[in-house]
């Protein structure tokens, strides 16, 4: 019976534009979430029904059965940088992902820069999970002492505690520049030689080429990633980035180079949401949803009517 077709038009609407308001709804819902990316619903007919198909000389005629979500894409324009105080918060301004692994060594793509340093001088997340450098390795920052022989002549460098140093930070290149409570200062993404105490050619200010030292982690990575359509969300502003076809080993940069962005410490990117486009959006999907709601009562009451003509 042709109003059969037309309960199911309607029942197809009202669980599309359901969908379609859950997508609505997780945008506001992660306004202020931290790096959030915002979705949106398209939608599509669903198979029509064919009553005569197109000829030379005639066209076609043919009823659709309804409406189905035909695709959930993802906004992954950058959302605006906003300073937190906190020098260990880091943003990226331009393209590219930190990459995080946990203690299984399961890999995750980020623009969540909320790290901190543990008591091992580990960069870490808010999971815990360690932050990668451009060489797809933890990066981890100790202090230095210095060492010297048994006529008291110096001799070179050794690592210390973290808990030695008295601060940290974190160059728009992944740089770290650690000072110790001595005042002394290392800056570690570099490799340099012991005997060489000539300022190394990456300009940084920070440097003291009194106290070289030999790298032990290279400066933060960055992750390019050529298709981002293709990352799978994770709880916690993490993206599973394994059918990108992107990986650590190929795709990691050190900051800034092979158009990646540069990092910013102090801030956090904030989430792109824009509330005015998903109220306006909020109101046209719940009208398309009352539009299906209403197909359904009104098909409903024709077939009433159909049913009541036997008792008349």
């Amino acid at each position: 019976m042709p109003l059969i077709g037309t309960l199911t038009s309607g029942v197809s609407a009202v669980r599309t534009f359901s969908k379609g308001l859950e997508v609505i709804g997780s945008n506001i819902a992660n306004v202020n979430t931290t790096a959030y990316k915002s979705s949106s619903a398209t939608y599509g007919d669903t198979f029509s029904n064919t009553l005569r198909a197109a000829t030379a000389t005639d066209s076609a005629v043919q009823i659709g059965t309804g409406v189905q979500v035909a695709g959930i894409s993802t906004n992954f324009t950058q959302g605006p940088l906003v300073a937190t105080g906190n020098n260990n918060d880091l943003g990226i301004s331009g393209r590219g992902y930190f990459v995080v692994q946990d203690a299984t060594g399961n890999q995750f793509a980020t623009r969540d820069g909320s790290f901190h340093f543990d008591t091992g001088g580990y960069l870490k997340n808010v999971q815990g999970y360690n932050v990668l450098n451009d060489m797809g390795q933890p990066v981890q920052v100790s202090g230095l002492k210095k060492t010297y022989d048994a006529t008291g002549v110096h001799d070179g460098y050794e690592p210390a505690p973290y808990s030695e140093l008295a601060s940290v930070s974190i160059g728009s290149d992944g740089t770290i520049t650690a000072y110790a409570t001595d005042g002394t200062s290392v800056l570690y993404g570099r490799t340099y030689d012991l005997a060489d105490t000539s300022v190394p050619p990456a300009p940084d200010p920070v440097l003291d080429p009194a106290n070289p030292a030999v790298n032990p982690t290279r400066s933060i990575g960055v992750m390019s990633v050529s298709d981002e359509s293709r990352l799978m969300r994770q709880a916690n502003n993490l993206y599973n980035f394994s059918a990108t076809g992107s990986t650590v080993a190929d795709n990691m940069e050190v900051p800034g180079v092979n158009g990646t962005g540069k990092i910013q410490t102090g801030v956090l990117e904030q989430s792109n949401v824009d509330l005015t486009d998903q109220f306006s959006n909020l109101i046209t999907t719940q009208r398309s949803f009352q539009a299906g709601s209403r197909l359904i009562t009104v098909s409903d009451s024709v077939l009433e009517d159909i049913v009541n003509l036997k008792r008349s």
